[in-house]
């Protein structure tokens, strides 16, 4: 772990490739003879309790035209006509006439039915919800400093008169959001294109929690609408309706948090397109069920079904999910890869990993680290007043004393209380 993160640590890829397994990409990719592809996609979805992705499979065994895949075809068929799938019947008929051995085909079928059938499934996997309403962070919560300049409102009212658009994105120590997603937009994309720059240059307050650690803020939406007086009409709402029940994860993750927001006041629950889209492989629905389920928020307790979500979420690219699998499992080969890759947590927990074995090599090492990884991230407090701890430590108290300095000056820039400099350096002690 010491001499990869040390190689490549300045070689930073800041965010993760993220490929999108979700049903509707599925059927692209059928469409345009991905076959195999299309096929592993579908079974991902299809393991997680996605019933029309159970029906696919069906489809797609039954045209390979083996004993093997027939009965495949079989098993596959009968778990989506159980579970629900309103074509199912008539496919599972023609596919019980083709086989060789109905034995076989429905001991298939059970194994599947004791691993991923809904009964099976909601004791491994769904969460147990105990609210109606699922509460994902807002924008709103946070204090804001630098808000949509209401030029970029009026113009976006000129061009659409009414408009709105979804976004998912991260708020760093500093207040500055980075990632930013559209989750679905308004009369079309254009309007989450066109919005997607001026809604990156807002600016919220460093989030000082009550416990005076400054955090990050992972995942927030917004929601960003235009000539509306009070409500989005139901029929503005259509569009993502029917691409959510075309497969699209994205949008039934916008149907979510719609409701959040207090349009589909018809609708019974948020939880409902939420799990949906986390079934679905929507990498954000699928991080928030592992935070509700870890935390008992909502939902049950259950740090089981939490770790199972979040390992969905980082296989899907989340940075944030594969931190804190890589923290819970205590697994240094994914904490490195984190840290090669510049992400800042897994940067400042193997400089913190290094220090703690209290060798005098490792602190040299992490105190190397940390002077690398602060000339990435200058502005990053934590990580300037750990490396003049190092440097203390290691007996270099001239540079110590510069960076605490440097620590100093940028909290008062920050107008940050004293409380919070004295809880970062008891941090370190």
């Amino acid at each position: 772990m010491t001499r990869h993160i040390a190689i490549s640590l300045f070689l930073v890829c800041c965010h993760a490739s993220v490929v999108l397994a979700d049903y509707f990409h599925a059927k692209q990719l059928l469409h345009h003879g991905e076959q195999a592809q299309a096929m592993s996609h579908f079974r991902e979805l299809a393991m997680r309790g996605h019933i029309d992705s159970q029906y696919r499979l069906a489809l797609l065994y039954r045209d390979l035209g083996n004993k093997a895949s027939l009965e495949q075809a079989y098993a596959w068929i009968l778990l989506a006509k159980n579970n629900g799938h309103i074509l199912a019947n008539s496919l599972f008929k023609d596919i019980r006439r083709g086989l060789a051995s109905k034995r076989q085909a429905k001991q298939s079928y059970l194994t599947l039915r004791n691993s991923i059938g809904i009964s099976a499934l909601r004791q491994s996997l769904f969460p147990v919800f105990t609210e109606h309403i699922g509460v994902w962070p807002k924008s709103e919560s946070l204090k804001i400093h630098t808000r949509l300049s209401t030029q970029v409102r009026t113009r976006l009212k000129r061009t659409y008169k009414q408009a709105w658009a979804i976004f998912i994105f991260d708020v760093d120590w500093l207040g500055r959001i980075t990632l930013p997603q559209v989750i679905a937009s308004f009369p079309d994309e254009t309007v989450g294109t066109f919005l997607t720059p001026y809604v990156s240059e807002q600016r919220f307050s460093p989030n000082l929690e009550s416990n005076d650690v400054l955090q990050q803020r992972n995942r927030v939406s917004q929601l960003v609408s235009v000539g509306y007086k009070t409500q989005i009409p139901d029929a503005h709402i259509q569009a993502v309706t029917s691409l959510a029940d075309k497969g699209s994860a994205d949008h039934q993750l916008a149907l979510a948090l719609l409701h959040q927001y207090g349009y589909l006041a018809s609708k019974p629950s948020a939880w409902e397109p939420l799990l949906r889209s986390a079934i679905n492989g929507q990498m954000d629905s699928q991080y928030h069920l592992a935070r509700c389920l870890r935390l008992g928020q909502h939902c049950q307790q259950d740090t089981a079904k939490a770790l199972k979500w979040l390992e969905f979420s980082a296989m899907t690219g989340l940075n944030h999910a594969q931190f804190q699998i890589a923290l819970q499992e205590r697994d240094e080969d994914r904490l490195s890869r984190l840290a090669n890759n510049g992400y800042l947590p897994a940067i400042i927990a193997a400089i913190d990993q290094h220090r703690q074995k209290n060798t005098q090599m490792s602190r040299h090492f992490a105190y190397k680290l940390a002077m690398q990884a602060s000339l990435l991230y200058p502005e990053s407090l934590r990580l300037l007043s750990l490396a003049a701890k190092l440097a203390n430590d290691l007996g270099q108290y001239q540079q110590a004393t510069q960076l605490h300095t440097a620590t100093e000056a940028l909290a008062t820039e920050l107008r940050l209380p004293k409380q919070f400099m004295l809880k970062l350096q008891n941090e370190h002690d």
